[in-house]
């Protein structure tokens, strides 16, 4: 597999040098000539990532629905939007990538695109709303987006030509005017759902039993969603129908239920692994819990 990218940050390829178009967190692409053992399993972003097929079909998913990506297709996922490529590993063909980092770190948050991007305000504020509020992660393009893209990519390829700031400000201006022109003249559903604070949420709900070791107050807790405290508590038990206390601990509880009834563990250990610093305290809140010990639960499960 041939692999070739400019980068920032734990991206792979050439580092970028200081305050070099800033924003742009990696672009690059990798060509595969044979059966391979690696692909890209679910991940996440912080940036939106333009993902454009050049030679051959591959698998990819977005949150969760697999598509196949063609050539003149490109991948849209927005920030911290989960998806993958390959099934699962990389099938052969040629896939570019550009990840630009628009600042935000919930789905909520306003993004902010890097002050060299020069489409005019409205246009900038259309495509910001296109590519913020609709489902559609698999779109054509244009044979001038293509070209643009390409040009982008020689400059990974050979990093050391000259001017290369200015030539990769101009060609991702390019590329956006083109996606811009693509997206305004195709049917778009908005859905403004996508970009609330009740979606933010929703996706720490989703990641929060893989963190229940971390000490969760509600001020933490509507910290990690960026979301004010009072908002977040409403919000949480309108979403819920559970105060964020109330939902946590029973979560700790049914995760506890479970290592110790399925996993031959230390009760230390299961009280570390949900969020209890005493195991004698996570024995007590347990027992009222579900009115056996965890000695006694794990005999009930045996």
């Amino acid at each position: 597999m041939e692999l070739f990218g400019i980068a920032r940050n734990n991206y792979p390829g050439v580092p970028f040098k200081s305050h070099e178009v800033p924003g742009v967190s990696s672009f690059g692409y990798w060509k595969t000539t044979g059966k391979q053992t690696y692909g890209l399993p679910v991940h996440q972003n912080e940036g939106i990532e333009l993902t454009l097929s050049l030679q051959g079909e591959s698998p990819v998913t977005v949150d969760g629905v697999k598509h196949i990506l063609c050539p003149g297709q490109i991948m849209i996922t927005r920030p911290w939007q989960k998806h993958s490529i390959g099934n699962p590993c990389f099938p052969q063909g040629r896939i570019g990538w550009l990840i630009l980092d628009v600042g935000v770190r919930h789905p909520h948050q306003e993004w902010t695109w890097p002050d060299w991007i020069l489409l005019s305000k409205a246009e900038l504020q259309s495509l910001t709303r296109a590519l913020r509020q609709n489902e559609d992660a698999i779109r054509p393009v244009s044979p001038a987006y293509v070209e643009a893209f390409n040009r982008l990519l020689l400059i990974a390829k050979s990093p050391e030509q000259p001017h290369r700031t200015s030539r990769i400000a101009i060609l991702v201006n390019h590329l956006l005017l083109e996606l811009f022109a693509t997206l305004e003249s195709t049917p778009i559903t908005y859905q403004e759902s996508l970009t609330d604070s009740m979606r933010t949420i929703r996706l720490f709900l989703e990641q929060l039993p893989k963190r229940l070791h971390e000490t969760w107050t509600l001020q933490t807790m509507a910290e990690a969603c960026g979301i004010g405290l009072t908002r977040f508590a409403t919000q949480f038990s309108t979403l819920t129908g559970e105060t964020p206390a109330k939902y946590l601990m029973r979560l700790r509880m049914e995760v506890a239920g479970e290592l110790i009834g399925n996993h031959d563990l230390s009760l230390q250990k299961v009280a570390t692994q949900t969020g209890f610093t005493s195991t004698n305290y996570f024995i007590q809140v347990f027992s009222r819990y579900y009115h056996h010990t965890p000695a006694q639960y794990r005999k009930l499960k045996a």
